[in-house]
């Protein structure tokens, strides 16, 4: 009995796996189809269905972006730069309130790794310094743990930029929480980088 709940229980991961990595291609392809679609019409209903359809969590976000030393590109590796200006440019067509709530979800867990996260990183920087308190507002919502993972991602990387962070230390001086946040995980990181 119990080899047959094994066997089972087996059997239902993998079926899970695979439905999530189809899940994923058809996803990456849904990207791709608008992502070429808006490059042609240049419309703001295509731009929001391609907001719409681009992950909201980070481990999505490397899914299809990513790469793995192991499993190696990801399905829409090698057209990620292009896929993450448009989703940061969609940000004019949508709710601000929805568009920092998925950029701060792809934030949540994430770990910097050249290419498309750096990418993402590098827009997230210049989108923060000009929509700062809608930003705030969002994470002030969160819990202290998302909050200081969000601020890890932002500051992760193989080198510290002590440039942004005194630039975003100095934009979040009315914020003493988020600043807190802040110094705490721009600690982590320059610890982190100098092992």
């Amino acid at each position: 009995m119990k080899d047959f709940k094994r066997t089972l229980l087996s059997i239902t991961v993998c079926l899970l796996i695979s439905v999530s990595c189809y899940a994923q291609v058809e996803k990456s392809k849904r990207l791709s189809s608008l992502y070429l679609q808006y490059n042609k019409t240049k419309s703001a209903q295509v731009e929001r269905q391609f907001f719409k359809e681009f992950p909201d969590f980070f481990n999505d976000f490397q899914a299809i972006y990513g790469y793995d030393d192991v499993k190696g590109a990801s399905p829409n590796y090698k057209v990620a730069f292009e896929h993450v200006d448009l989703f940061f440019k969609a940000a004019v067509e949508v709710d601000s309130t929805q568009f920092i709530d998925k950029v701060v979800g792809i934030c949540l867990n994430g770990k910097w790794n050249a290419d498309a996260e750096n990418y993402f990183q590098e827009h997230l920087r210049q989108y923060l310094f000009t929509h700062l308190k809608n930003v705030v507002k969002a994470l002030s919502n969160k819990e202290r743990s998302q909050v200081d993972s969000f601020w890890y991602f932002f500051f992760d990387g193989t080198l510290f930029n002590e440039r942004i962070y005194q630039k975003t230390r100095k934009i979040l001086v009315d914020y003493p929480s988020m600043e807190k946040s802040l110094d705490k995980m721009a600690r982590v990181v320059k610890m982190k980088v100098k092992e």
